[in-house]
């Protein structure tokens, strides 16, 4: 099995190459800027560096490989798209014809004409399942009855926006919304909701009600924990069974030094716990 990883920024790439190699499957990469392939270089692997919108460049190197398999991971932030993008003939004619330019209908274009070539795409659930994060408490620290019906209020808000493709994390404190993700991505949310909840707001990550595993699988890490701490968060709440934890264990123990209350949620128990609180 020839597999091509699409690689964005952070450590999502370098876990999904060594999980694939693992498998035994033979791995290169597509970085999407020079410094992601310089971060990439510790691996035993060939890496390329093509524009994210470069799309028929990308298309050709999968044909000239024989690839049977790709796998988008890693972030993909404004640096990228700003320094690095170079739309080419195949990209401009694909944009024409879409809808609009949500990044789900861009990403399921691009998915359709990777599949024409016989390349299926993997799920980044599956490929990353050692990371998802399961239901329960992480942390020492427990969420009392205000804060427990803030995660659920938090979670009903964004599931609901989620559903529009617009993001997957929220602010909220007293059961106010502070701050909605959209295209600034989850650490600039963060910043943003915490700037106005002055201290003790919880945050919320969710997946679309009609997530696409073979991208934008939610994902959070030491990097927006720690601003999430710097900016006085209390509360670092995700969905479970449907998000990424990069650093579990660094995590865990950030969250512990800082009294922080750190747990992966599933809808149902969230109902139950939240009427009954017993965390």
């Amino acid at each position: 099995m020839k597999t091509v990883v699409l690689a964005g920024m952070g450590k999502l790439p370098f876990e999904a190459v060594k999980k694939l190699q693992e498998r035994g499957e033979s791995v290169t990469v597509v970085a999407f800027t020079e410094q992601i392939a310089m971060d990439l270089s510790s691996l035993a692997v060939e890496v390329q560096v093509f524009s994210i919108a470069q799309v028929g460049k990308i298309l050709k190197y999968l044909r000239s490989i024989k690839a049977d398999a790709m796998l988008f991971i890693g972030k993909i932030d404004r640096s990228i798209m700003e320094k690095n993008l170079k739309f080419d003939l195949k990209a401009i004619s694909m944009l024409a014809k879409l809808r609009d330019r949500q990044e789900d209908t861009m990403m399921l274009a691009i998915i359709e004409e990777v599949e024409k070539l016989g390349v299926s795409v993997c799920s980044q659930r599956e490929v990353l399942s050692h990371l998802i994060a399961k239901p329960g408490l992480y942390s020492m620290h427990k969420p009392n009855k205000k804060e427990s019906e803030d995660i659920a209020f938090g979670y009903r808000k964004m599931k609901a926006v989620a559903g529009l493709d617009i993001g997957q994390s929220i602010v909220v404190k007293n059961k106010t919304v502070l701050a909605v993700e959209a295209i600034e991505g989850t650490n600039e949310t963060v910043k943003r909701g915490g700037s106005y909840a002055k201290g003790g707001f919880t945050f919320v990550k969710v997946a679309k009600p009609n997530q696409d595993y073979r991208f934008d699988l939610p994902a959070v890490g030491l990097e927006t924990l720690d601003i999430f701490i710097n900016c006085g968060g209390r509360v670092f709440a995700v969905e479970a069974d449907s998000t990424i934890i990069a650093d579990y264990d660094a995590c865990v123990q950030r969250a512990d030094e800082n009294g922080v209350v750190f747990l992966g949620f599933t809808p149902q128990e969230l109902v139950c716990r939240t009427a009954e609180h017993p965390y």
